[in-house]
């Protein structure tokens, strides 16, 4: 018995008994020939808590994935950008971008190669003046989720360390060179979000990257992303220091300012041992974002009292607010640790 909708995604089986003590059932003839499965093929099944039980190729990441032809002509920059990053996203393999023109426009290379830049994995191919084939030659098996956090969380951590140092010795130079290292997050963060749109839907590739049940995709998903917003507002912070008058800051407000910097790093360092120092047996105290608080307000109060020009008060106004931001993503990751503990530990 086969019911199916207009998509061939729900399909019903009759469970057939084979020699009394086995059960058999038959698969979607469509699937098996898209598949190319033959007698003798070994299938992965994954048995779910829920009763669920889960067919997957073995052998292969996953099962192949091809856009052929993508027709770019009269896309804008930012269409054909998000075109690329989202094809890469969705676990497409192997893509060409084509014109029916006479070639592609040097803009367009230059868009597609700027792209192509932050997806690991991703190359181009084969090439022609009205065509470009990408294609991803990465193996999921060279990635591991856990130990990619972490490295993601060590390269903020010291973004941030390297922020507070900047602004403890007021280098502007300085500080602009930690935007450069969020290119390198950046182009981490795709490649996991990738992995984790593809595991979600197969357990192979969710086992070979280190997660034991696709359920946990999401936990990571939203893990990984916490991470690298608090670079992305590191880098919101570098762009706005140019704004401050430094050498006007009277001394006790500047020192409450670092203060306050040094403070936020410590809650940062606190939550990366907490998640993956397997050494770590300390707590992580939530009364210490309490602190945080009590500094920023007292900083609000100082610029008052010393009646700061408004360019300098408004930019350390933001600032602080964007080390709110970062204090609170590092309080819903402790909250969620406690949820989560036993899958992390």
């Amino acid at each position: 018995m086969e019911n199916a909708d207009n998509d061939g995604k729900v399909i019903l089986r009759k469970v057939l008994n084979v020699g009394g003590s086995s059960s058999l059932i038959s698969l979607p003839k469509s699937w098996v020939k898209k598949n190319r499965i033959r007698k003798g093929d070994t299938l992965v099944l994954q048995e779910f808590p829920n009763g669920d039980l889960r067919i997957s190729l073995p052998g292969k990441a996953h099962p192949s994935r091809e856009v052929p032809e993508i027709e770019i002509d009269g896309m804008g920059d930012r269409e054909l950008e998000a075109v690329i990053i989202g094809n890469y996203l969705m676990g497409v393999d192997y893509f060409r971008i084509i014109t029916k023109l006479e070639s592609l426009t040097t803009s367009q290379r230059k868009v597609i190669n700027n792209a192509l830049r932050n997806l690991l994995g991703f190359r181009v191919v084969s090439e022609s003046p009205r065509s470009l084939g990408i294609k991803n030659v990465l193996d999921p098996s060279n990635f591991n989720i856990r130990e990619e956090a972490k490295r993601l969380g060590i390269l903020t951590f010291f973004m941030l360390k390297d922020l507070v140092q900047a602004l403890k010795e007021k280098n502007l130079k300085a500080a602009k060179e930690i935007v450069v290292q969020d290119e390198e997050i950046d182009r981490s963060y795709l490649i996991m979000r990738r992995l984790l749109m593809i595991a979600c839907n197969n357990a192979v590739v969710a086992k070979r990257i280190g997660i034991e049940d696709t359920s946990f995709c999401i936990v990571w998903s939203i893990l990984l992303k916490k991470i690298e917003t608090v670079a992305d507002r590191v880098v919101e912070i570098v762009k706005l220091l140019p704004l401050v008058e430094f050498e006007r800051i009277p001394g006790e407000v500047f020192n409450l300012f670092v203060r306050i910097g040094k403070h936020l790093l410590a809650l940062f360092e606190g939550f990366l041992k907490l998640y993956y120092d397997e050494d770590f047996n300390g707590t992580f105290e939530l009364k210490d974002l309490e602190l945080f608080e009590e500094l920023k307000n007292s900083l609000t109060a100082k610029e008052v009292e010393h009646s700061l020009n408004l360019q300098t008060a408004f930019a350390l106004e933001r600032i602080c607010f964007l080390f709110e931001e970062i204090a609170k993503y590092v309080e819903e990751q402790i909250r969620d640790h406690i949820h989560y503990e036993l899958y992390f530990k």
